[in-house]
């Protein structure tokens, strides 16, 4: 099908779905059509840039607070937790580079870059998108594993993770370069203060599907295999009033692997639901049905709140990073009344990470 699609999420008001061969005239009576409301009020301007600006600024610490933390942390370098620093990196990265072109795009109304910039911006957006979504599947087919086959779960060896980890993001990178390596008719182009990404239609919705929609698929399969063991667990418990010291035992270890599960389902829905508005948006895009604008700029920033969200929810909901997270609250007290630096060392006592006592681990530990 060759057709090709003019991406510009904040400032193009002529987003349009263009045929090869129409006319220019076409394409005008086109985007006047699909676009009733081009006009955004200045209420709405002024609410998406503190919007997208809050949530780069609350991403930017709250991601380097998770990444900082699981490089000085013992406790935190467990297997599941790899998966998770891996979508935290990514976030850090969309928090100091797509978000700032996006934001600096809009305040300006004209897009002042490159067109490498614009190339690079929409690559990201794309690979980043995909790498978050297959980094959540990943985490929920291992915890699947160290619950339903806990003895093959201890025989995986931190370095087929970090492969796997690996092979995750080359996978997404790929995805996201797919129309600069020619899933196009034409190059994308900066004209008028707008950045014109072009890419097939099929290329989206191979995004949308493969890169979301699947992995949303698997995630809701393995986690409904999840509950459905923790239920027959919680029946046979039920059943059997008198067990012995081992099965006991054996009882308390699955109830923590079970706990972290619930902790990990939860991030994953936090995820999908942020995710989903903008991505039935681009399916909408797809079939030639474009939303009002102020909706579909409504979705991004929902989409791109997860981001500041996710942090939130490691040291909320799990209890090893909530107790790096109030610490890290206290010595950063301690710095501002004091003007004393913390320490980041090995064995310190007034470091960010480090004490005495380590943190309580049981929410995500494999």
């Amino acid at each position: 099908m060759h057709m090709n699609i003019s991406l510009a999420l904040l400032n193009n008001t002529n987003v349009t779905l263009v045929d090869d061969g129409k006319s220019q005239g076409n394409q005008s009576k086109l985007a006047s059509a699909m676009h009733p409301d081009m006009v955004l009020t200045e209420a709405f301007k002024l609410f998406f840039t503190v919007a997208l600006l809050a949530i780069g600024v609350i991403g930017l610490f709250g991601n380097s607070f998770v990444l900082i933390s699981f490089a000085f942390v013992r406790k935190l370098k467990t297997s599941v937790n790899m998966f998770l620093v891996s979508l935290s990196l990514a976030e850090f990265i969309i928090c100091v580079s797509v978000l700032p072109l996006e934001l600096q795009w809009h305040v300006k109304g004209s897009f002042i870059h490159s067109l490498f910039v614009c190339e690079l911006m929409y690559t990201l957006h794309f690979a980043l998108l995909s790498c978050s979504a297959i980094s959540l599947m990943a985490v929920s087919v291992f915890r699947f594993y160290t619950i339903a086959y806990p003895f093959l779960a201890k025989r995986i060896k931190r370095k087929l993770i970090l492969t796997l980890i690996g092979l995750i993001w080359i996978y997404s990178t790929f995805s996201g370069l797919l129309p600069v390596f020619g899933w196009r008719p034409k190059g994308s182009e900066v004209a008028k203060g707008k950045c014109l990404y072009k890419a097939e239609l099929e290329y989206l919705l191979f995004i949308v599907v493969a890169n979301y929609i699947f992995p949303g698929i698997i995630m809701t399969i393995f986690y409904a295999k999840i509950f459905c063991i923790a239920h027959r667990h919680a029946v046979k418990i039920a059943k059997n009033h008198i067990c012995s010291a081992e099965e006991q035992k054996n009882r308390r270890k699955q109830k923590i692997l079970l706990k972290g599960a619930i902790t990990l389902a939860k991030i994953v829905g936090t995820f999908m639901l942020c995710w989903a508005p903008y991505i039935i948006d681009l399916i909408l895009f797809y079939s030639r049905i474009q939303p009002p604008r102020m909706v579909h700029l409504s979705f991004y920033v929902l989409a791109y709140s997860n981001i500041a969200v996710n942090p939130f929810l490691y040291a909320g909901l799990c209890e090893d990073f909530r107790s790096v997270f109030w610490r890290c609250v206290r010595e950063t007290r301690h710095f501002l009344l004091h003007k004393k630096i913390p320490i980041i060392a090995r064995g310190t006592s007034t470091s960010f990470f480090q004490s005495n006592k380590t943190p309580s681990f049981t929410a995500t530990q494999t």
